[in-house]
């Protein structure tokens, strides 16, 4: 039996529209890891530090817009322990897999 895996999960969250009122949620599979209210202009961007316990596979990254447009927020540099898998995101949902290049957890 494989044991599940410490992955650091690295994302750039960037909020286009020029009214600061919008929110957001991130999950991992069905698994919410965080929520943020955006109270920032369209010149910040937030860098997303997640560590999660996970067990080998494909999983799904998902960020899921509150209260306003999904085409107001844009993912970039998206890195998953270290290793850049997305440069620009072309969606808010997409798939990545952890592997065995990834610390065990004992």
């Amino acid at each position: 039996m494989n044991p599940p895996r410490h992955a650091h999960i690295s994302v750039e969250v960037r909020y286009t529209h020029e009214t600061p009122n919008g929110a957001y949620r991130i999950y991992v599979d069905d698994t919410l890891l965080t929520e943020r209210t955006w109270n920032l202009g369209p010149e910040y961007a937030i860098n997303e530090n997640i560590s999660v316990i996970i067990p080998l596979g494909r999983h799904k990254f998902r960020l899921i817009p509150v209260n306003c447009s999904p085409s107001n927020f844009t993912l970039h540099n998206f890195h998953l322990g270290g290793s850049l898998l997305h440069t620009v995101c072309r969606s808010l949902e997409f798939d990545f897999a952890v592997d065995a290049s990834l610390p065990a957890v004992v």
